[in-house]
């Protein structure tokens, strides 16, 4: 005859014991999980920034040091084909359209659809100046307008001083910003990645991009934030 000894069950009250010590440690340990997550997603955000800007660099070594710019100078007009598609913008929208300008041009390799999955990522697009086709990483204005565009004294200077600048007329590359990741702004960590002209990325607090001290406008929408109108524009610091 085998005899069986009886296993002997959980009690409802052991069960419950249990229940929150498990209950104690996720509560614990959900903060610390939380603050893994973000910092691997801020790593993350700036490799893409580094990328998106070593993107930028490449066309302009490719082009004698231009900024990728796809408007006609002098004018208000900005237009380019995307693969068979006509895109006709005005000049200040090639500070956001780079990216799509680059892709219609076959630098497609560093692309993504993600709102924060790729260098240089953007919108999908889906009709011609619908607003997508954004890049979320966008250009200094100074890469497109004479440093006299900049002058808080004159912000009426309008499409007349578009012209698509050089790299190597910037003035102090290491405090030059040239591109942000311009969605991070409102961000709750209160900073967004910028790329210099010479070649570095970094975190800056959102406080320290927007004094540039020119009013938003028709011509030049993003004027407030200082990291993209620097005053003297590629000549001149960021905050």
């Amino acid at each position: 005859m085998v005899y069986h000894k009886p296993t002997r069950a959980f009690t409802l009250i052991e069960l419950l014991v249990v229940l929150a010590v498990i209950g104690v440690l996720l509560a614990i340990l959900a903060p610390a999980l939380a603050g893994s997550k973000r910092q691997a997603d801020g790593v993350m955000l700036l490799s893409n920034q580094r990328d998106a800007y070593f993107t930028q660099n490449t066309y302009s070594d490719d082009h004698d040091s231009l900024f990728p710019g796809f408007g006609e100078e002098g004018t208000p007009v900005g237009a380019f084909d995307y693969k068979g598609l006509p895109i006709h913008l005005r000049w200040w929208d090639q500070m956001e359209y780079w990216g799509l300008y680059l892709a219609s041009l076959g630098y497609e390799g560093w692309t993504s659809l993600g709102p924060d999955a790729g260098p240089g990522s953007y919108d999908k697009l889906s009709c011609g100046s619908c607003g997508q086709g954004r890049s979320l990483h966008v250009m200094a204005a100074g890469a497109f307008g004479i440093p006299l565009r900049f002058d808080k004294d004159r912000p009426q200077l309008g499409s007349s001083t578009h012209v698509v600048q050089r790299t190597t007329f910037v003035r102090f590359p290491a405090s030059k910003g040239v591109l942000l990741h311009v969605r991070s702004l409102g961000s709750k960590e209160g900073r967004a990645p910028v790329s210099y002209a010479d070649g570095h990325s970094a975190y800056v607090k959102s406080d320290r991009l927007t004094a540039s001290g020119l009013p938003a406008s028709s011509e030049l929408p993003f004027a407030p934030l200082g990291v993209l109108t620097t005053p003297d524009g590629l000549e001149g610091t960021d905050p």
